[in-house]
């Protein structure tokens, strides 16, 4: 998890924490949090490593860092498979609202976030559809 404006990113050791971790399946995502512990945005690992790892990337590990240090939120929306706090979920949105979502962005994962606006975790779609068949087969059964 990255927080902005911590001041103290440097390049080289994000591409280094990215490239030993992105091996293994527990690390999918970037998380990005405000100052404030909230939750900012998230992007592809896989995918941000493989770009900062590219023979002529647009961006440098060198650069994200800088972003992530001077709370560039501007540049920071060019990050592959960039979600902001704009498409999270909360405890307040329902299975339909969140598959709404994801259909109108084209995503099959969303962030979810905490009352207070932390990171909670991540909706992914097939499980989110897997538990509104369980839910309509339940209520198929009462009737």
């Amino acid at each position: 998890m990255f927080r902005l404006g911590h001041g103290g990113y440097w390049g080289p050791a994000i591409e280094e924490y990215l490239v030993s971790l992105v091996k293994y399946p527990f690390l999918r995502y970037v998380i990005m949090e405000d100052k404030d512990g909230a939750f900012f945005a998230m992007a592809n690992a896989r995918e941000l490593t493989a770009l900062l790892m590219s023979t002529n990337p647009p961006y440098t590990s060198k650069e994200l860092a800088e972003w992530l240090n001077a709370s560039d939120k501007s540049s920071l929306k060019k990050l592959p498979g960039f979600m902001s706090s704009e498409s999270a979920v909360d405890e307040t949105t329902d299975k339909s609202q969140a598959l709404q979502l994801m259909e109108s962005l084209n995503v099959d994962n969303l962030p979810a976030i905490s009352k207070d606006k932390r990171f909670a975790g991540i909706v992914n779609r097939s499980r989110l559809t897997a538990s509104l068949i369980i839910d309509v087969a339940k209520q198929l059964k009462k009737d």
